[in-house]
C-alpha cells in the first residue's frame, strides 16, 4: 500500500493566525525556513483513516517552548522548537494508514562538509540520538535509530537515502527512512527522517 505524505510549502503564515500562537512562534524564534512546511489537506476524506488525529510527541518537560500546530486537515500536524544546540527541530505527523512521524533537523551554523547521504545517515542519527529519551511516542525511535547506526557500519559504502530499515513489529511492520539532505539559506543543511508503522 502506499503512503501519501502531503506537504504544503507557503511563504507566508496565514494573516487570521491567531494571536497566541504568533506570540509562541516568536518566543521561539522558529526558523524561517522549517515555518514555511505545513502538511494537511482540508479536502481529504479522513474519516476511514486506521491512525487517529496527531497529538504532541515532544514531552513539554524537555521542550517548554515547542509549538504544536494542526494542518489544515485537523488531523496531520506540526512541532516546532529550537534545540540547546541551536539547531532547529519541525516533527511532521501524516499517515492514514500508516503512522508517519517525519524528523527535520535544520543546523543552526553553516556546514562546510560535502552532503551526501553519508552525511545525512550521520546526522539524523546523532539528532535523533539527543532527543529520543524525550520523545513521548507510539513507535520506538531508539530501536529505530540503534538500527540505523547498525546499517551504516554495515553498509559503508552503498548508503542510499530512502532505504527502509525495519526495526520491529511481527505483524504491523515498523521501519526507518532518512529521506533527505539539502542546503538551505545561510549554507546550513536540513536533514529528515521518518519513523514508521503500519499499515494499520
Amino acid at each position: 500500500m502506499r503512503i501519501l505524505i502531503l506537504r504544503f510549502l507557503t511563504a507566508c503564515i496565514s494573516c487570521n493566525t491567531n494571536a497566541s500562537k504568533e506570540t509562541a512562534e516568536s518566543t521561539i524564534q522558529v526558523d524561517s525556513f522549517l515555518g514555511s512546511e505545513y502538511p494537511g489537506d482540508d479536502t481529504m476524506d479522513l474519516s476511514g483513516c486506521a491512525r487517529g488525529a496527531a497529538v504532541p510527541v515532544l514531552k513539554k518537560s524537555a521542550f517548554p517552548q515547542a509549538v504544536f500546530q494542526f494542518g489544515q486537515d485537523s488531523f496531520s500536524a506540526t512541532e516546532r522548537t529550537i534545540l540547546k544546540n541551536g539547531d532547529s527541530l519541525m516533527v511532521i505527523h501524516t499517515g492514514c494508514e500508516y503512522y508517519v512521524l517525519t524528523f527535520r533537523f535544520v543546523s543552526a551554523a553553516s556546514v562546510a562538509d560535502s552532503i551526501n547521504a553519508a552525511y545525512a545517515y550521520r546526522k539524523a542519527i546523532s539528532s535523533m540520538q539527543s532527543i529520543y529519551n524525550n520523545l513521548d511516542v507510539a513507535t520506538d525511535v531508539k530501536l529505530g535509530t540503534g538500527k540505523l547506526a547498525q546499517y551504516i557500519k554495515q553498509h559503508p559504502q552503498d548508503l542510499q537515502l530512502g532505504e527502509e530499515i525495519d526495526f520491529g513489529g511481527d505483524d504491523i511492520r515498523s521501519y526507518v527512512t532518512v529521506d533527505k539532505a539539502e542546503r538551505t539559506p545561510g549554507n546550513r543543511v536540513a536533514v529528515e527522517g521518518s519513523f514508521l508503522v503500519g499499515p494499520l
